[in-house]
């Protein structure tokens, strides 16, 4: 074989080394895009699996909040108890209607007495004690009238303030926590002022 012949045939051989090489590049390269490729795809996994479990905890922890919001307000709506306080006979005053309400534990609260779009404050303690009754006046009715002005009581409750001579604690949950004339109650009720006053007596002599 002469010096030409093998001089085509390293030729040759660099040429397939050439290409040899190149093959495994283009194989190492596709298998380094896949293990990025699935290696970013894991993270994008782990990523949702972690924004899932801080939504599911972010749940948990609302539904928490408000089971515990429950378990420190005043509970359902009480009826109140209703006493019409009456004037001298034949004074021709108007009677005064009074409520009487306990509260679980202790509140600041601010009331009002409602009907339709207007209301009228309520002069009742800002600190209510637990398990204490608290009477205070709804109205005067006039003795020709049977039934009450008043539709309901809204009572607006919140946690005792730091200021008060008693023991504190506070709601976990967002709502407000101070009270206040125009602000919303930390819990609410409005109570219906159900009253009609009993029919007058006739007494027919004989």
């Amino acid at each position: 074989m002469d010096e030409v012949t093998w001089l085509n045939v390293i030729t040759v051989l660099i040429a397939l080394g050439g290409v040899v090489v190149a093959v495994l590049s283009w194989v190492v390269s596709r298998g380094s895009r896949s293990e990025a490729r699935r290696s970013a795809d894991a993270a994008e996994v782990s990523a949702k699996a972690a924004q899932d479990s801080a939504r599911e905890a972010a749940a948990i922890a609302a539904i928490e909040r408000d089971r515990e919001h429950d378990r420190l307000g005043p509970g359902p709506v009480t009826g109140i108890a209703l006493e019409l306080e009456p004037n001298p006979r034949d004074s021709g005053l108007p009677e005064t209607l009074f409520g009487t309400i306990t509260v679980p534990r202790d509140y600041r609260v601010r009331a009002v007495a409602v009907r339709g779009n207007s209301s009228a404050p309520i002069g009742l303690d800002l600190l209510l004690h637990a398990g204490r009754p608290y009477r205070f006046a709804i109205e005067q009715m006039h003795p020709n009238r049977t039934e009450p002005v008043a539709e309901y009581v809204l009572f607006r409750f919140w946690p005792p303030a730091e200021i008060d001579d008693v023991d504190t604690w506070q709601c976990p949950c967002d709502r407000p926590q101070a009270d206040g004339d125009n602000r919303p109650g930390h819990w609410e009720w409005r109570a219906p002022v159900e009253y009609r006053r009993p029919p007058t007596q006739v007494f027919v002599l004989r």
